[in-house]
């Protein structure tokens, strides 16, 4: 079933500080015959991958991705057809979902996505984008998700309340006590217009990417850098993504930060009562993590990341850019104290050297 690969080619080369990446996998004669095939391509290519996302958008990415109605039917047609006693979990599945659930996952959830996702990040908004089927039934679904969480969590339920993202569309705010103790995290916004079910991160957001589609809002193909550091299709694509790396040396310090932190609470939480050799293990790793993210802080070279793809029917095409900063844009790589790295000689001996060397 899944031996339809023929074969892959691929070229890399360097221009300045970008490294471009082209690569074609082609299908065996007969792919289409197999039931995997279906599963992989029958998402829809577009030639509008812009339409909702706006020019602050630093990183965002459209795909067609995978069938998950067609990939459903067929892992249940293995465990049917190929695992022992699988009819009978089978049975046992759907009998859940009838007595249980009260739902049909492929006819109540699958049917409901068409396939294609979109998301993208602009500073602290963020948006996650599904293609649906059927507008009026997801947010029928959604709501019923809704009152089965709640019923679940009883007084620890979630606060709802209804935004306006434009003249006819309402979305659902999601809030809860929990996220402001996770760092003050915005209550973020459900529900669906232009044929997405869309999860932001606020209604203006929502509200920038309606005005974005209707064309009142200029789109990313209007960012700078894209314009510079992006790879433009000619036609139409299954997927195509662009990353902002810039920052991403601070991220992997800041990751590994709240990792250290995390694991030095664990710690001492577990003084008392964990065994000597894990209490070893728990207060091990955040000097560990110190060093690490005075490495993760050498890495302030890299600038972003793009690619495209694009399918015919018998063969992908993909191409790909990694674009690095010259040792001009590169900012001063910042040591963590020698308190935390372990040892101040180690700090020492290790500064990252001069940039152009690097």
């Amino acid at each position: 079933d899944v031996s339809i690969i023929d074969y892959a080619v691929w070229t890399e080369r360097t221009d300045g500080y970008r490294v471009l990446t082209d690569n074609v996998t082609m299908l065996r004669s007969g792919a289409k015959e197999s039931p995997v095939y279906p599963i992989i391509t029958s998402g829809k290519p577009t030639k509008d991958f812009q339409k909702f996302i706006p020019k602050e958008a630093t990183s965002f990415g459209v795909s067609s991705n995978i069938n998950f109605k067609l990939l459903y039917r067929y892992v249940i047609g293995l465990v049917r057809d190929h695992v022992a006693g699988g009819q009978g979990m089978i049975q046992e599945w759907e009998n859940t979902q009838a007595n249980e659930l009260n739902l049909d996952i492929e006819k109540d959830v699958l049917d409901l996505f068409e396939g294609s996702t979109m998301h993208f990040q602009a500073g602290d908004d963020w948006m996650l984008a599904f293609k649906i089927t059927d507008e009026k039934k997801m947010n029928a679904q959604f709501d019923r998700l809704m009152k089965t969480i709640n019923a679940a969590m009883g007084q620890n339920a979630l606060m709802t309340a209804k935004v306006s993202v434009d003249d006819k569309t309402e979305f659902t705010q999601i809030s809860h006590p929990m996220m402001m103790m996770m760092g003050g995290m915005a209550p973020p916004v459900v529900g669906c217009s232009e044929g997405y079910f869309m999860i932001g991160s606020s209604a203006n957001l929502v509200k920038k990417c309606l005005k974005t589609a209707r064309g009142d809002h200029p789109n990313i193909t209007s960012n700078p850098r894209w314009k510079e550091e992006a790879l433009r299709p000619d036609g139409a694509v299954v997927a195509i993504s662009f990353t902002d790396q810039s920052n991403m040396h601070r991220e992997l310090q800041q990751a590994m930060a709240g990792m250290s932190m995390a694991m030095g609470m664990m710690g001492m939480m577990a003084a008392g009562d964990a065994p000597p050799e894990m209490r070893r293990v728990l207060n091990g790793i955040p000097p560990i993590l110190a060093k690490l993210g005075t490495v993760a802080g050498t890495l302030n070279f890299y600038k972003s990341s793009a690619a495209y793809e694009t399918f015919d029917g018998s063969k992908w095409i993909s191409r790909t850019v990694q674009n690095y900063k010259s040792p001009s844009e590169r900012e001063p790589i910042e040591k963590q104290p020698a308190a935390e790295s372990g040892s101040s000689d180690e700090s020492d001996e290790d500064d990252g050297g001069d940039s152009d060397e690097e």
